[in-house]
């Protein structure tokens, strides 16, 4: 091969690969909703950093400050890639009504040309007085991270503050699902779509103030809700 065709098969190797990477990040099929939830019959809520996050952590990887200062990591083989959390929620501005675990693993439909950076998230609701719930769903954190943590990575100034609507799934509307568990919930299924307000990122720090949001649209168990669902997933 001369040298001539050698530059030539170099030269169109790099921008097949500047292609491509453009097209992962301008890639429409891997973009967000929109951050607005929809109608939901319930808003649970809970400030970061703040008393409401009892407990965060994960192997240290995460763009995201573990607390307390000191908590274990999460440093075994099999639970490295895993980020949990323990949050008190609240109703608006009040105090907190609800204590809820949170779960999420690196989820194996991730695909960056197809569908995005996906995480799953398990988290177990628990209201006092009324029951717990499990809420199971999949985040797309590729828009996150290609707004926030490429830019930082790349020198560029942050240009937050942002909001996101993560939840893409599995309901057939993008939701999550709802599935009772105890109490006055276990009689009841529904929906819920996860909302994150970020006020303050940096490249050292990551994601250092934000708000997460829960919406949650609960029914019940009963044939005759069922089949309204299943005719309003068919009517979209």
């Amino acid at each position: 091969m001369s040298i001539k065709h050698g530059f030539v098969a170099v030269a169109g190797l790099a921008l097949g690969a500047a292609a491509c990477g453009g097209l992962v990040y301008v890639n429409p099929l891997t973009a967000a909703p929109p951050a607005e939830a929809g109608a939901f019959d319930r808003v649970l809520r809970y400030d970061f950093p703040s008393d409401d996050v009892l407990v965060l952590t994960h192997a240290g990887k995460a763009p995201v400050p573990a607390r307390p200062a000191g908590v274990e990591e999460l440093w075994e083989s099999s639970i490295s890639t895993t980020l949990a959390g323990l949050v008190a929620i609240r109703e608006g501005d009040g105090p907190a009504v609800a204590a809820a675990t949170k779960i999420a693993v690196p989820s194996a439909g991730t695909n960056l040309l197809e569908a995005g950076v996906l995480i799953d998230d398990n988290w177990l609701l628990t209201v006092p007085g009324e029951g717990s719930l499990l809420v199971l769903g999949h985040s797309n954190v590729w828009p996150a991270i290609k707004e926030n943590l490429l830019p930082a990575w790349l020198g560029r100034p942050w240009a937050g503050p942002r909001t996101y609507r993560t939840t893409d799934g599995p309901g057939v509307r993008g939701t999550a699902l709802i599935v009772g568990a105890t109490g006055r919930f276990e009689v009841q299924q529904g929906s819920a779509v996860e909302r994150f307000e970020l006020d303050a990122f940096s490249r050292d720090g990551g994601f250092e103030r934000f708000r997460g949001e829960l919406h949650l649209r609960l029914v019940s168990n009963d044939p005759g809700h069922a089949v309204e669902e299943t005719a309003a997933a068919a009517a979209d």
